[in-house]
């Protein structure tokens, strides 16, 4: 499980209902790591933006993972921050797949691609 560090802009509290929800959608985005590999941090940011221009756009989520050799950040607002934050982690697994298949082991790569020859010879049925 990643180390997160949360944090509420604009906002009073988070209650634990939302504290434990990014844990479990953030937090658990390191089981898609490469062996070897770890998350070192995580920050998210929860923020209310009051004088958003419309109200699909009044709750954001960014979010920063710090691994060894990059970070991978996601932003982005909505409805609810309970639909941001589903947002970010989906932003989020992509970037760390990516990281997993540029980073991860290549002992297995192209076996999917390899092609079997057989000695099957098609037979002509035109005529």
């Amino acid at each position: 499980m990643i180390n997160l560090q949360l944090t509420a802009r604009h906002h009073d509290e988070l209650d634990d209902k939302l504290r434990d929800y990014v844990e479990r959608k953030i937090g658990h985005l390191d089981k898609y790591m490469p062996r070897g590999h770890q998350i070192v941090r995580g920050q998210v940011v929860l923020e209310l933006d009051e004088g958003a221009a419309s109200d699909s756009q009044r709750y954001s989520c960014e979010a920063r993972l710090e691994v060894p050799g990059n970070d991978m950040f996601a932003k982005d607002a909505t409805v609810n921050f309970y639909a941001a934050v589903d947002i970010i982690e989906q932003k989020l697994k992509i970037q760390v797949l990516k990281y997993k298949d540029k980073h991860g082991s290549h002992r297995r790569r192209g076996m999917d691609r390899r092609t079997v020859e057989t000695d099957f010879e098609p037979t002509d049925t035109s005529e």
